[in-house]
Order: C-alpha cells, then sequence, then structure tokens
C-alpha cells in the first residue's frame, strides 16, 4: 500500500461519523479475546449476561458515569474497560484514559492485556497508526486521531487536560484522595466534563472498604448499600440496581445479592463447629446450593448459566414479577450504578465460593486472622467486610469476672516459650510478659514498669526516673530487667524459663527511635540482639501482620535500589493485630488461641484492655487520654509469636524451643538457675497516673496510629 493511500485511509477515519451499534455489539463484533493458556476468540457474553447492560450504558447520553460493583472472576474488566475501548476504537472515537491502580500495573496492564488485546483482533489492529512512535507503553494513537493512554492515581495524570472516555479499573485499591486533590472519581468526571452528555466516566471494583456502621439495615427492597466509601459511596449516588435472575421451578425473581446470603447456610455458631470436624471442601459441597425466597426449592449449580440467561437488572424503586413485567418508580441518577453479588459471577464455582468462606472462618477460628475472611469476602462474595470487633464490644467487668487462680511471675503448665513486650512511656516502659502453648494458647505471666534510671540525682542522692528520648544508659535497664529476664516453672523443680525474644516500641518522643537504634547496636555487639525485635505500627491498610523494614542507614547516604539499613524493625498492621487479639479475648474456653487471665491483674488492666473500640478507621481509644498498654502489649507479643512462625508449628513435632519442658533445650537446669530477680511492684490503676500526652501515632490514638 503507498503512503498516499495509507494516509488518505487515516484521514478517512478521522472524518468518519460514529458507527450506531451497542457496546456490547461492538465489542463482541471486534474484540477477539487472546489469553495465554486459556481462551481464545471473539468476546462472549452470553456466559456473562448481566454485563451486558452496564457495557451498553457507557454509550447513554442520558448518563455521564457507569458504577460497576461486583467480585472478582465476573469478566467487569474485560467487558467494561476492553469491551468498551472496542466501542469507542471501532464506533465513536476520542480520547480515552484508563487508570490502573499504580504505575507498575498500568505499565503490566498495556504490555500484556492491551497488546495482545490489539494483536489478536485485527478490526483493532487495523484502527491503530502505522507510525511506531505512535505505540508506547503508556501511549497508543489510533488512525482517527484518538489517543488512549494508560494512567495511575496521580494527580499529574487525572488533571489538565480534557477527555472523552475515562475508565478506571479496581477503583477501591487506590486512594481516597489523590495528592490531596480529591477522590478519584471527581477528578475523572472533571476531565469528561468538557465533552457534556458525550463524556464518560467508568469504574469498577470489587468493595475494598469496611462497613462504617456495623448497625446499619438497609430499608425492605432497597438497594442501597452499606456505608464503606469507597466505590459503594458512588454506587448509592447512582441508581442502584441490582441483578434478579427466576426460580427454575416457580418462575419467580429474586436478587443474586452480594454476601452469602442466596445460599442454604446453617448459623455461623453451627458452622464453626462443623469446621473442627469436617474438611471445608465437604462441608462446601453440601452448602452450595440456593434456595428460592418464593417457593423454597434448594437450586443446585447447574442451574446458574440458565438462570444469568433470563436475568435483568433493576434500579432500585422496581420490581419485576415472573411475567417479566416490571413495575414501580426507579430512582433517577445521572450515574448508571450497577453491584452484582458473587453468586452469579460467571466464573466463580459455588463450592469454592463457600468453601473458601468456610477455610477462612477455620483459620479465624484458629488465629484471630481476618485477612482471609475479608479477601473472600470483598474478591469472592462481592460484598464490602465487617470486621468482626466491630459486631460486639468487649466488656472489662466480664473479662475480669474469668480470671484464674495463677500465681504472678510462674510460667503455667502448658506454656512452651515466653515472650516480653514493651511500650515506651515519657519515663518508663511498660512490660508485660507472655508465655505462649500449643496452637497459640496463652497465658499472663507477669506486667510491670522499669521506671527507675541508675542515674543519681548529685543534689539529693536520689535515684532518678528513667527518661527512654534522653538517655541511652537508662535503656540498659532492659538488658536484665526484660531480655535477660527467667521465670520458674509451676513444676516447683527450681527449673526456669527464659524470655525467647522481648518486642520493644520503637517510636514515641523526638530520640526515642534515636535511642532504640543505639540500644540495638549495643545489644548485638554483646550477642542478644536475636532476643530484641524493635518494633513499630504501621496504619496503611492491606499490609501483612508483621513484615520486616530496615529504615535507618548506617552509612548516612543516599541508599541505592537493593542497598538496606542495618538495623531490622518490625512494621506491625495496626488493625489486623489488634482484631486477632480481640477474637482471642472473646473465646470462652480454653484451648487454640485462648488468653488465660490470672486472678493478680488489678481492674485497671481490664479498663485498659476495654479502652478502644473498632471502627471503620481501625482501633481507637474510647476517649483523650484513657490508658491502651494492656491491648498494645497482647498484640505486641502476638507478633513475636507470628515472627517466631506460631502459626506454621507442627505441635507433634515442634522446634526445640517450643518443645515440652522436658524436652526443651532452653529450660535453664535448676542447679544453674540465677536467683530470682525481685518482682516488680503492679502499676498503679490508671487515675493514680497522669495520662499519656500524645501517643506513638499522635495525640488522641493509640500506638497503632503512632
Amino acid at each position: 500500500m503507498s503512503l498516499a493511500v495509507s494516509s488518505l485511509r487515516q484521514r478517512a477515519e478521522m472524518i468518519r461519523p460514529p458507527r450506531r451499534m451497542r457496546v456490547s455489539e461492538a465489542a463482541q463484533a471486534a474484540y477477539v479475546v487472546n489469553e495465554p493458556g486459556g481462551y481464545y476468540g471473539p468476546l462472549d457474553l452470553s456466559i456473562a449476561p448481566y454485563m451486558i447492560d452496564p457495557m451498553d450504558a457507557l454509550a447513554s447520553r442520558k448518563h455521564s458515569s457507569v458504577v460497576f460493583v461486583g467480585p472478582a472472576r465476573a469478566m467487569k474488566t474485560m467487558a467494561l474497560v476492553e469491551g468498551g475501548l472496542t466501542y469507542v476504537v471501532t464506533c465513536d472515537p476520542g480520547d480515552a484514559l484508563i487508570v490502573q491502580m499504580s504505575q507498575d500495573a498500568a505499565r503490566d496492564y498495556s504490555a500484556t492485556r492491551l497488546a495482545r488485546m490489539f494483536r489478536a483482533s485485527p478490526v483493532l489492529r487495523a484502527q491503530q497508526s502505522a507510525s511506531a512512535q505512535d505505540d508506547n507503553t503508556f501511549d497508543k494513537a489510533m488512525r482517527s486521531g484518538m489517543v488512549v493512554k494508560i494512567g495511575w492515581p496521580a494527580i499529574s495524570q487525572v488533571s489538565s487536560k480534557s477527555i472523552r472516555w475515562v475508565f478506571v479499573t479496581d477503583y477501591d485499591r487506590c486512594s481516597d484522595d489523590i495528592d490531596g486533590e480529591g477522590d478519584l472519581f471527581t477528578l475523572a468526571g472533571k476531565r469528561t466534563q468538557t465533552f457534556l452528555s458525550r463524556g464518560m466516566t467508568c469504574i469498577e471494583s470489587s468493595p475494598g472498604r469496611e462497613v462504617r456502621d456495623p448497625k446499619w439495615r438497609a430499608l425492605d427492597g432497597s438497594h442501597a448499600a452499606p456505608p464503606a466509601g469507597g466505590i459503594l459511596s458512588v454506587y448509592d449516588r447512582g441508581d442502584r440496581r441490582r441483578w434478579y435472575w427466576p426460580c427454575p421451578e416457580c418462575g419467580e425473581f429474586h436478587q443474586a445479592r452480594p454476601g452469602l446470603g442466596n445460599f442454604c447456610l446453617p448459623p455461623e455458631s453451627d458452622l464453626l463447629e462443623m469446621v473442627r470436624t469436617e474438611s471445608a471442601s465437604a462441608l462446601a459441597d453440601r452448602f452450595a446450593r440456593i434456595a428460592c425466597p418464593h417457593c423454597g426449592v434448594s437450586i443446585g449449580r447447574e442451574h446458574r448459566r440458565a438462570m444469568n440467561a433470563g436475568g435483568v437488572w433493576l434500579a432500585d424503586g422496581l420490581s419485576i414479577d415472573r411475567e417479566r413485567r416490571i413495575s414501580g418508580t426507579p430512582r433517577e441518577s445521572p450515574i448508571a450504578s450497577f453491584w452484582l453479588g458473587g453468586v452469579a459471577a460467571c466464573f466463580q464455582p459455588w463450592p469454592e465460593l463457600v468453601g473458601k468462606h468456610l477455610q477462612a472462618l477455620a483459620t479465624w477460628q484458629a488465629t484471630g486472622d481476618e485477612s482471609a475472611l475479608k479477601g473472600t469476602c470483598t474478591n469472592d462474595q462481592g460484598a464490602p467486610y465487617t470486621p468482626r470487633a466491630m459486631l460486639s464490644d468487649r466488656d472489662a467487668r466480664a473479662l475480669e469476672a474469668r480470671r484464674e487462680e495463677l500465681p504472678r511471675g510462674i510460667v503455667p503448665h502448658g506454656v512452651r516459650f515466653l515472650v516480653a513486650a514493651t511500650d515506651v512511656q515519657a519515663h518508663r516502659w511498660v512490660v508485660q510478659v507472655i508465655g505462649y502453648g500449643v496452637d497459640g494458647e496463652r497465658w499472663i505471666v507477669d506486667r510491670f514498669d522499669v521506671s527507675v534510671s541508675a542515674r543519681i540525682d548529685l543534689g539529693t542522692g536520689d535515684a532518678l526516673a528513667a527518661d527512654p528520648a534522653a538517655y541511652l544508659e537508662d535503656w540498659s535497664l532492659l538488658t536484665a530487667r526484660v531480655l535477660l529476664r527467667d521465670y520458674p516453672l509451676a513444676d516447683g523443680s527450681g527449673r526456669r524459663m527464659p524470655v525467647r525474644v522481648t518486642a520493644c516500641d520503637s517510636g514515641g518522643r523526638d530520640g526515642v527511635t534515636e535511642r532504640a537504634y543505639a540500644y540495638w547496636r549495643q545489644c548485638r555487639k554483646s550477642g542478644i540482639g536475636s532476643k530484641l525485635m524493635l518494633i513499630k505500627g504501621d496504619h496503611r491498610p492491606g499490609i501483612p501482620r508483621v513484615s520486616k523494614s530496615f529504615p535507618d542507614n548506617a552509612s548516612g547516604s543516599k541508599r541505592k535500589a537493593n542497598a538496606r539499613g542495618q538495623i531490622p524493625v518490625w512494621l506491625l498492621n495496626a488493625n489486623a493485630l489488634k482484631d486477632g487479639i480481640d477474637a482471642a479475648l472473646k473465646r470462652t474456653e480454653p484451648g487454640g488461641n485462648y488468653i488465660h487471665l490470672p486472678n493478680w491483674l488489678a481492674s485497671s488492666w481490664f479498663d485498659e484492655i476495654a479502652s478502644e473500640v473498632r471502627t471503620d478507621k481501625g482501633w481507637m481509644t474510647v476517649k483523650k487520654g484513657i490508658r491502651n498498654e494492656s491491648f498494645d502489649l497482647l498484640a505486641y507479643a502476638h507478633a513475636v509469636a507470628l515472627e517466631l512462625g506460631i502459626e506454621r508449628i507442627n505441635w507433634s513435632r515442634p522446634p526445640a524451643w517450643a518443645a515440652p519442658w522436658n524436652e526443651n533445650p532452653e529450660i535453664i537446669p535448676a542447679e544453674t538457675a540465677n536467683d530470682p530477680p525481685t518482682p516488680a511492684p503492679h502499676p498503679q490503676p490508671p487515675e493514680a497516673r497522669p495520662a499519656r500526652a500524645s501517643s506513638f501515632f499522635g495525640p488522641r490514638k493509640s500506638f497503632w496510629r503512632r
């Protein structure tokens, strides 16, 4: 083909009027799916008919935006973003922006999904510019003159430009505030505003934000979403469409609800009992059926495709009868919003959907870790997650009534190893020693303060108060009092168990971090560096419960990509750890993950335990100045246990340091045991001491917000 002919064809594309086709029709006609090792062929919406209406709404002149909330593996990105882009390129050209959740994700999406899409689809490939410079990682020019940009959530990507089509994927994996300029949906909408009714903003995601009010309930028949923020808050501003499908027995329509509400599941208390004795897969096969709310028939997974084929989207305010007659007054909005439950997702097998929930329940029951529960709720079920700790409050007096006859400073039968946790305060360290046993069962062994310095007031000759922020020598108090401490076993043999590892808060007032790092260097030089674990709270969502970092740089120079600092600091996921402690405290029967509370603990200890409540922003103290060390220290100690690998221990063949007393090489024989240290006095109730001026994360917040 001559250059003149090619140039003429490109100019013809630039002036070609829009083709009058539905978005879903255009996508199926031109988009060839190329999944390496999987499906290769034209886009087929017959397997996901629930995507047709959301796709067609992209070309609506009544709506300025399309919002789709749904689980993973529902074809939402393939249909809305790639299918929508196919329509734009082939039928109604205009500059388009696809926003991925990060720059790396944008690069990967361009190099894999988009590149394969254009390479496999002859119609799309023919629309690309013939110039090699018009096709790069983040920009792809078409013969029509339109440009497809691939960006990420940064103000430089979504400001100062007019773009007719904006597609945002994984909306809830992006920040709520983009570089201090506002939420991504609003910023994206500003880019399309210039085009009036021809502009379109499309966002899609599974719901990644936690429910803010666990007591919220929707009105009967309402399609409203619970208060959770993120994409659900945008959905709620729209016309709130839900997917309804017909019962194969009676023909009446019912909603494919987000969550597990459609399934024939027994009460959770019964499920928890079942998962103790039966495998999750066997239970999943038994319960992977849904119930028709009209005739009560139990529906198997073999009917899902036919039910989806007969399904319909209904806006809030509408209803449908078995003859498919729609009645009512729909909610009006410029936002066409859709919310699909995981039960209808085409690539989500029902046994797997139920099985993942049961497995996550078992994990939560055994360890208190809710991350698997949250993951399957949001990604598989398409529902926002409500943290378990928000469902009920801890009662300090009820916990106090559960105290047991256990002597202070004695290692109870069942303890396999000891960990200590210290919280840095203005003039003291608050220390708590926890004994861990089989399957995470634990005992409070000791609680005391380290508050008196070895420094002397030259004027009075009295010992001075400790000052962790100013004096490195005060940190040396922890060596004998905590790191090298050991406790007698309850068998009366005279043998003693040492503290294996001590977690120490490394933040607080100015100077604390520097002193903490210097103390770690001292410990390493003395050969006990492995017994000290410096910790710091990290409030970023989605991080592991415990992760190792090297924030310092001993050389003081700018670190290179693979360079690391010298001092390890473990970052703790605030909410996840405290959620686990809350779950453990709610257990009422001794066994795995149970916390034994000795009778020597003062009432103030239990007040500290109940000092925080779970909100959508995390754990927060109920009022300014209230003490919360007991709760913090339990979480610190569990971070140590997790780092030691307690959840991976095979208790029939445990590591030597977690073996029974007679087989544990770390138990100190009676003839070599040191004289027991003088017991520290129990701390006074909170009212006898001044409250903390601020915490590690800042005023009014607990350690976990520092």
